[in-house]
């Protein structure tokens, strides 16, 4: 593959109208902290005793004031699918310039690789990244800018999976998807530049949920297994019960019936089917060293955590990073956030040190 030609793709554009409102929410996200409290009210504390973050407090308040209560219930996926993608242009960081490349990488799935512009002849460590977005939405445009940065800070070589999403592909083939994307990158990451010895396999909400069973399955099945797993508040039980699915059902950037509007598309037929909630597999160990991501006001918290415990549990080496003060889709929030941004900085050092998690 010619990555001389990855300049052709360049990050999404923003329109002048958003580009007038990011600024001025981000105007608005740089007042003293006694003027963000009169504005939108002291933030909430969870029942552990932490107060959310103060930014995302007012940009929760801002989003609403600016663009309402429209529930995701109230969409046609279509509008769905356009609205993430721009808010995320609103408040994710600004890209920094990789080369960037669309790629077939199997007759459903196509892919974006990214690769730091400098870097010739180099075998680069290599990162599949898996989107989120409730296996309904999301591309390969609404990760662009964290593909973006985690290639630039990591010198990884990023490969961004854009599977076929729900309702019109429901379980299990974005699963299947993610699979056969894998096996592309391990019959193809030597010409591509990559280090077979170092591959991660990773993402975000749905995309941690996609990687955590794609290993699970890889596992039972005897295949090539990822180096590790980057499982950022990974979904990883269908059954939502856990307690802060409860505490925070009326979250502001991921609510209850945003999960049962993700799910109902998704129309996984068994919650205890492992490839659809990792959680009900019978056993855990086996599975690649994990780095887990969860945050302290997402309704996916427990679950996360429950599934960090029990793969060290079992014997899987385990880094957990716990943004204590933040909520569900943090990651996509580095542009307007210094918490957020603080917290993708210690996710991509935990990346850097490579084998050196301890019992890799």
């Amino acid at each position: 593959m010619a990555l001389e030609a990855a300049l052709s793709v360049p990050p999404p554009t923003v329109s002048l109208p958003d580009r007038v409102l990011r600024r001025a929410s981000r105007l608005i996200l740089r007042s003293p902290d006694r003027v963000l409290r009169k504005i939108a009210g002291d933030p909430p504390i969870n029942d552990r005793g932490i107060q959310l973050d103060l930014h995302i407090h007012v940009l929760g308040w801002l989003d609403k004031t600016v663009n309402g209560s429209k529930a995701l219930a109230t969409r046609t996926v279509a509008e769905a699918r356009a609205n993430l993608d721009r808010s995320i242009q609103l408040v994710a960081k600004a890209s920094p310039h990789v080369r960037a490349q669309d790629q077939q990488l199997t007759p459903h799935v196509r892919g974006r690789i990214y690769r730091k512009a400098h870097d010739h002849g180099t075998s680069a460590p290599t990162l599949v990244f898996v989107h989120g977005g409730g296996w309904t939405l999301g591309s390969l445009d609404s990760h662009d800018a964290l593909c973006r940065r985690l290639c630039n800070e990591t010198g990884r070589l990023i490969i961004s999976v854009d599977y076929r999403m729900a309702p019109e592909h429901p379980f299990p083939t974005p699963l299947n998807d993610v699979l056969e994307a894998w096996q592309w990158v391990l019959d193809n990451v030597v010409s591509l530049g990559g280090d077979p010895n170092d591959i991660v396999m990773g993402g975000d909400s749905a995309g941690g949920n996609l990687t955590a069973a794609a290993c699970l399955v890889l596992r039972d099945q005897g295949g090539t297994l990822p180096h590790r797993q980057l499982l950022i508040y990974p979904g990883v039980d269908m059954h939502c019960a856990s307690q802060s699915h409860q505490l925070f059902a009326n979250g502001a950037f991921l609510c209850a019936g945003d999960i049962r509007w993700y799910l109902a598309h998704y129309a996984a037929p068994d919650p205890d089917d492992f490839r659809a909630s990792p959680k009900a597999a019978e056993r855990l160990d086996g599975l690649p060293p994990a780095l887990v991501i969860t945050a302290g006001f997402d309704p996916l918290r427990d679950e996360g955590e429950w599934y960090a415990e029990h793969l060290q549990a079992a014997g899987v080496p385990v880094v957990h990073l716990d943004a204590a003060t933040l909520v569900h889709g943090f990651v996509s929030m580095d542009g307007a956030i210094s918490e957020a941004d603080r917290w993708v900085r210690k996710m991509i050092e935990e990346l850097n040190r490579g084998v050196q998690i301890e019992g890799v």
